[in-house]
């Protein structure tokens, strides 16, 4: 008899009630000795033999025999290398297991498990994948475990139905996992789990009542997640929790839909208003790669666009305008020397990534998470900018000028900032234009270069920056304090006027980000 004694118990859940034991303690293997394992110690049968050199042939067909006899239970088998299913697929017409248990098995070449039928509850808990595991288009009737599975190759489950749920918690996957068009019912937790390389979920879907959740480190820093194109029907739960969504995409999903809790999105979060930095999705910094060109490109294609718009009708234009035409020609010409074009998708990619903001911004505010809300909303005025660059040149600049001094209001210490440098600014170009006493007197003004007396000149520049208080209040600081006036010179007339407009701009920015922030609150 085999020498193999299982060391642990172990129980699985296949439904809301019911356990069912895939490893116990007690077991004793039914099949017969093959001859002894590595250490020449024990003597094991040809499924629990880890010797690298043992008879495939013989292996295959007591498999054979075994899975003809509709007792699947495979527990720590040790697969050989050149191992397939794909014979006895053939020869079957198809694979169908009940109740199967691959609990602890060592699979050291490829698993082509491709589209079987497990038509009981299936056990892959522990189970070691040397090599590809292909799952794909299989169908998983009731409760599936992977827990603790790991993957040192490929996992490919493209097309697979886990309708009982499936339980993936600890699972590690070293190389690409592949669930792309899944369909999961039921409960599936990847608690835990580990994906070492990309995380393929494009085009999965979640059955209505399903739950479905990741939580922890669960994708690498470095390596992308695809969640892109989900189907999540109806009362579907959808939950990440604590999460690194650093390198993780979401193009055309419905993130209203996705319950997120203490996620770590991509950019880094600042506690101060002031600070530059905002959260953001993946899916927005993906296009920020190769910017510079990218935004040269887009400026000169938009320079032909908003100078000639006979591109899509130049011969009708063309009877308009010769000369107009001509001119076209020509730097259409220039353009095409220098290959300036259109980056593929620019545009549906904007607007893709302004619904996913509108969408968070929508999911965040309900649920009163207000501080990461004002991020959403700042990306998605930042898409709205650069989607403008079709030809609403206005609105582009506005809108540039908006992020610049704000944040697009949601950071109104930026603005107040703003507020403060203009009034320094302002008080110096004052002190250099000159002062005179409103008493009558000498005119105070001074050199661009700081003098030697630092004393006398911040005495001065004071001066300069109660005249600078005065103009931005529209002469309020003048009824109050005895204050210097600047010198009557069309260049003071003019800086006053450019002041006058900053200053309000800036007051009215400051004000509105002040009532967005209280709103919320």
């Amino acid at each position: 008899m085999c020498d193999y004694r299982s060391n642990k118990t172990t129980y699985i859940r296949i439904d809301d009630k019911d356990f069912i034991c895939v490893h116990d303690m007690h077991y004793i293997c039914p099949h017969s000795d093959y001859g002894p394992g590595k250490d020449n110690k024990k003597a094991f049968c040809i499924f629990h033999n880890d010797r690298e050199d043992k008879d495939l042939e013989y292996f295959c067909k007591e498999f054979k025999k075994l899975y003809e006899s509709g007792k699947h239970d495979f527990r720590d088998f040790i697969f050989p290398k050149d191992f397939d299913f794909s014979k006895l697929r053939v020869e079957k017409g198809g694979l169908e297991f009940k109740e199967a248990n691959f609990g602890g098995a060592t699979f050291s070449g490829e698993a082509d498990f491709i589209e079987a039928t497990f038509s009981k509850w299936a056990n892959f808990g522990e189970a070691k994948f040397s090599g590809v595991a292909n799952f794909s288009r299989v169908t998983f009737s009731r409760k599936t475990c992977f827990m603790e599975a790991k993957f040192s190759g490929k996992a490919c489950f493209v097309g697979a139905k886990f309708l009982g749920g499936a339980d993936f918690m600890e699972a590690t996957f070293s190389e690409r996992a592949e669930f792309r068009g899944a369909k999961f019912s039921g409960q599936a937790y990847f608690v835990g789990a580990k994906f070492s390389g990309e995380a393929d979920f494009i085009n999965a879907t979640f059955s209505e009542k399903c739950k479905v959740v990741f939580r922890g480190k669960t994708f690498d820093d470095n390596k992308k997640a695809y969640f892109e194109n989900l189907n999540i029907e109806k009362d579907a739960d959808l939950i990440f929790n604590e999460v690194n969504l650093n390198c993780v995409r979401f193009l055309r999903t419905d993130l209203s839909k996705i319950d997120f809790l203490k996620v770590y999105w991509t950019g880094r979060k600042y506690k101060s208003l002031f600070y530059w930095g905002r959260i953001k999705v993946f899916d927005e910094k993906f296009q920020e790669k190769g910017w510079p060109l990218r935004n040269l490109q887009l400026l000169l294609y938009n320079l032909r666009y908003w100078l000639f718009k006979l591109k899509k009708e130049p011969k009708e234009r063309e009877e308009k305008s010769r000369l107009r035409t001509f001119f076209r020609k020509i730097v259409f010409k220039i353009l095409k020397q220098f290959k300036i074009s259109v980056p593929r998708k620019r545009e549906q990619e904007h607007y893709e990534v302004y619904r996913l903001y509108n969408q968070l911004l929508f999911n965040y505010e309900g649920t009163n998470r207000h501080h990461e809300a004002g991020d959403f909303f700042a990306g998605q005025m930042e898409m709205r900018r650069r989607g403008y660059l079709d030809g609403k040149i206005f609105s582009w600049i506005l809108l540039i000028l908006y992020k610049i001094t704000s944040e697009y209001g949601e950071r109104p210490l930026r603005a107040f900032g703003w507020l403060l440098v203009v009034w320094l600014i302002f008080g110096y170009v004052y002190l250099q234009i000159g002062l005179y006493p409103s008493a009558g007197g000498e005119i105070l003004q001074k050199s661009i270069i700081i003098q030697k007396n630092i004393f006398a000149f911040l005495r001065d520049y004071f001066q300069g920056l109660i005249v600078s208080l005065d103009i931005m209040t529209i002469g309020r600081v003048k009824q109050l304090y005895n204050m210097y006036t600047v010198v009557d010179k069309p260049i003071a007339s003019v800086f006053k006027f450019i002041q006058t407009v900053l200053s309000a701009i800036l007051l009215a920015l400051f004000l509105f980000s002040i009532n967005r922030k209280f709103k919320r609150k």
